[in-house]
Parts: structure tokens; C-alpha cells; sequence
């Protein structure tokens, strides 16, 4: 998670580092004519990661004007000429960040955003799709991540989110239903957008109980000639594992028994899907048996 957060942040960790180098050399021109007092005072060139460049090697146009008690630089891709970032500074030097920074996607919808303090990162920095979902929050103090929230979704609908602290551990997982609502971790559905399958499909598990059921158990018990039908219910943990097996009907002759170590021994199934987060599922299969006499 971190290093998803600090690749996504590079660009502007750089820039901190390049600006103490590179700034003093900046080129900056002053505009003589602006309509009002909120109209850019100042252009500078700038490459990606928002160090002065000859006007020649730009990728970014800045332009700066004073916000409040801050100095403010919207920069302009030089290309399409759309809003790339708008950061803030102490002065028109940009010698460091300080205050509201803010990049943008193509399309005009904010990428990133946070706080700076004396140069550092601080508070709380958010990241956004381009879609306008946000994806990501990370609280930092002077720079050093303290925690990191990464948020999922599926069909545009939040999924779930998962809580991170400093060193990576996860110590919060949240799953949502399309409501929005919480999804108790423990909670076991009867219905779901998807429901378990076992490997391909329900054909596979009824070869598979066929193929791994002693027959001869309840031929050898003493059971009459007929095919008997033992209904099993049990639950499909998110993992694919099989837990609570119990038998629901009371056919007898061992095969209640049977068929419970059949379906404890089978194979991972894939679990089912609620707003797409695996979760517990309660389901109920036949074992079927046949004896001959």
C-alpha cells in the first residue's frame, strides 16, 4: 500500500527535492497587463515534476498569482493547454510547497490532493479515479505515513475498504453491501449475486460426490434395495473452504456419516460474490446412494 502511495506521489516528492537545486535558475515573466487583482501576475516553465526549465524544454506552463496569504501556480500542459496542477507556495520564489496541492486528469476530474506544511506532506492526502472514485487516502505527519485506507468498488458502487498502518499491516478490512451498508464479517448469506460453485460447476461436485462415496457403507449396514437421497447442508467460507457440515435428513445405515466425509474432504470451491466481496454462504447439496440386493 505504501509503495503504491509513494509511486503515485513521486512527482511531487521529487519536485521538493528539485526545487531547492534548480528554482534559484527559474525564469519567470512578469505579465504587464491583467484585468483584475486575481489575474495571473507571473508565467513560469516548468517540466513534469514542476522545476523551472528554458521555455524550450517545458512540458508545464505556470501561472502564478497571490491567494491570501499564499502565493498560488496553476500549471497548464503546454500541449492541450488544460489544468495539470495547482499548487501553493510561500511566495512567487516556489522554493516550497506550502498549503493546498492539487493535480488533475485530462479530463478535468482531480487526480490527488492534500496539504503541505513547510514543504512536507501533512494531514490527509486523497487520490481519485479517473472516473472521479476515489481510490485512496493516506494520513501523514511531516511527511511520514501514520495510516492508509485503500477503497474498492464494483459497478461503481463501494466494495469494500482496507486499513492499513505505518508499516503496511492491515488492521481494518470493511466490506459493503449496495447500499452502502456494512457487511458483518461473520455473516453468512443464503442468497448473493453469485453464488458458490464448486471447480466448473454443479455437474463437477455431483461427479465428484458419486465418484468419492462408499456405496458399500450402507449396503453393509443392512439397508433395503432402493436409492436413497441425503440432503447435506454446510457453509462456503470466503476462502473456498467447507465448514459446518450437518446432515438433514435421517435416512440412516451410515450414510448421514458418509456423506458428511464426503463433502468435509472436497476440494476449495469458489466462493461466493456479494457486491463483489467473497463472503460466507449457506448452501445444500445431495448425496446420492444406491444399494443393490
Amino acid at each position: 500500500m505504501y509503495s503504491l502511495y509513494k509511486q503515485s506521489l513521486q512527482r511531487t516528492s521529487n519536485s521538493i527535492y528539485m526545487k531547492k537545486i534548480l528554482l534559484p535558475i527559474c525564469i519567470i515573466v512578469f505579465l504587464i497587463n491583467y484585468a483584475s487583482a486575481q489575474s495571473y501576475k507571473y508565467v513560469y516553465y516548468l517540466d513534469e515534476n514542476l522545476v523551472s526549465v528554458e521555455k524550450s524544454n517545458a512540458s508545464l506552463i505556470g501561472k502564478g498569482l497571490n491567494d491570501s496569504t499564499l502565493f498560488l501556480v496553476d500549471c497548464f500542459d503546454k500541449i492541450t493547454g488544460k489544468l495539470s496542477v495547482s499548487a501553493h507556495f510561500p511566495d512567487s520564489s516556489l522554493s516550497r510547497f506550502e498549503g493546498r496541492y492539487r493535480e488533475y486528469y485530462t479530463s478535468g476530474q482531480t487526480k490527488q490532493e492534500g496539504n503541505y506544511e513547510n514543504g512536507e506532506q501533512q494531514g490527509e492526502w486523497f487520490l481519485w479515479d479517473s472516473t472521479g472514485l476515489k481510490t485512496l487516502s493516506v494520513l501523514l505527519d511531516k511527511g511520514k505515513q501514520i495510516s492508509a485506507t485503500q477503497y474498492h468498488y464494483y459497478k461503481g458502487n463501494l466494495s469494500s475498504k482496507r486499513v492499513q498502518d505505518s508499516n503496511g499491516e492491515e488492521i481494518m478490512f470493511v466490506m459493503y453491501d449496495k447500499k452502502g451498508n456494512e457487511i458483518k464479517d461473520d455473516k453468512i448469506f443464503e442468497k448473493a449475486d453469485v453464488k458458490p460453485v464448486f471447480q466448473e460447476d454443479r455437474i463437477t461436485f455431483q461427479r465428484y460426490a458419486i465418484e468419492n462415496t462408499d456405496t458399500q457403507v450402507p449396503y453393509s449396514k443392512g439397508a433395503s434395495h432402493g436409492r436413497y437421497l441425503v440432503y447435506i447442508n454446510f457453509v462456503v467460507e470466503k476462502n473456498g473452504q467447507v465448514t459446518n457440515v450437518k446432515s438433514q435428513s435421517l435416512e440412516g445405515y451410515g450414510m448421514e456419516d458418509e456423506a458428511i466425509r464426503v463433502i468435509k474432504n472436497s476440494p476449495l470451491w469458489k466462493p461466493a460474490l456479494q457486491n463483489g466481496n467473497p463472503v460466507r454462504f449457506q448452501m445444500k447439496e445431495i448425496v446420492p446412494f444406491v444399494v443393490n440386493r
